[in-house]
């Protein structure tokens, strides 16, 4: 039996404002590989882009807590599943849910 992650679907109903949503994960590795811990964070603001706040960003942070950001202004290249995870930005638009 496959088991979803719980809360994991895309929730903006195409209206409401302001909006907000975002996905963290962590992946920490056991302490004989080196004991590191990588996050990676993507997150939405008001993607109807009718407000100035509106965009998102993807966050990582590394190996030795090497920080990365790269904002994403163009709101209408984000996808995501409704209901479950899968989640991107793509000049290509959404991919399929399975």
């Amino acid at each position: 039996m496959i088991q979803q992650t719980p809360h994991s679907g895309y929730h903006w109903d195409g209206k409401r404002q302001p909006f907000f949503e975002g996905w963290y994960y962590r992946l920490t590795l056991p302490p004989h590989q080196g004991n590191q811990t990588i996050a990676f964070m993507y997150s939405l603001q008001d993607p109807g882009g009718r407000t100035p706040a509106s965009g998102g960003a993807v966050q990582i942070l590394g190996p030795d807590e090497d920080y990365f950001c790269r904002p994403l202004p163009d709101t209408s290249r984000f996808w995501a599943w409704r209901h479950k995870l899968g989640h991107g930005h793509s000049r290509h638009g959404p991919i399929t849910e399975y």
